[in-house]
């Protein structure tokens, strides 16, 4: 039998929700492109926690640097060394507007083979609606925190030094809060959720969350 080593909650979700797709990624380690929603998700929290990081004017300024991180993620331009080097790019021309004169004009989207969109008949309209609903969400984060006190910890890690072991019961587990606050002397944890609903709204599923319930117990553990 396979050791799975630490748990956490995605290799529990993944297994719980297909068995072959735990064996490929976590037993026999196979590569394969990343899912369009885990890739989206996966760069909001990336600028998410640059937003405490760097200082940014204005809801357009910090929305332009999304778009751009977007576009540079997507055709394998922060990818490095054998990633890079096994990098295969698709060019996908379209019909978009110069900034400038507002006028039509040919453009090209560079996708790389590390997405899913590289095998997609026609991703550009996958690309740029994704692409603007990142836009909204880094606009409703500006103008929300803004004007609030840092968070005291952001991606915070728990059970991933091995001098820092977190156990439930006999099993080891890892994970990482996305950010921790302490307001008016109450403590916080948020995890960032790119899905249309809040899991508050179904108390059943808040509730019975595996996620919610690691990072409940770790967090009560620290």
């Amino acid at each position: 039998m396979a050791d799975v080593g630490k748990l956490s909650a995605l290799k529990i979700t993944t297994y719980k929700g297909c068995s072959m797709a735990y064996y490929l990624h976590y037993i026999a380690h196979e590569k394969v492109p990343i899912g369009l929603r885990l890739a989206f998700g996966g760069r909001v929290h990336h600028m998410l926690e640059y937003f405490y990081k760097q200082n940014y004017k204005s809801d357009e300024s910090f929305r332009n640097s999304w778009f751009y991180d977007w576009r540079c993620f997507n055709a394998g331009d922060f990818l490095k060394k054998k990633e890079k080097e096994k990098l295969e790019v698709r060019e996908v021309r379209y019909i978009g507007k110069n900034k400038e004169t507002g006028e039509k004009e040919e453009k090209i989207l560079r996708i790389g083979n590390h997405v899913e969109l590289f095998n997609l008949e026609n991703p550009v309209g996958l690309f740029f609606g994704f692409s603007k609903l990142g836009g909204n969400i880094m606009e409703a984060f500006y103008r929300r925190h803004k004007d609030k006190p840092r968070p005291v910890a952001f991606e915070r890690s728990f059970g991933k030094k091995k001098e820092e072991p977190f156990y439930i019961g006999d099993h080891l587990y890892t994970g990482v809060f996305d950010r921790i606050d302490n307001l008016d002397g109450r403590w916080f944890i948020t995890d960032y959720k790119t899905d249309k609903g809040s899991p508050a709204k179904d108390s059943f599923t808040l509730h019975r969350n595996i996620q919610f319930s690691i990072y409940s117990c770790a967090f009560r553990k620290f």
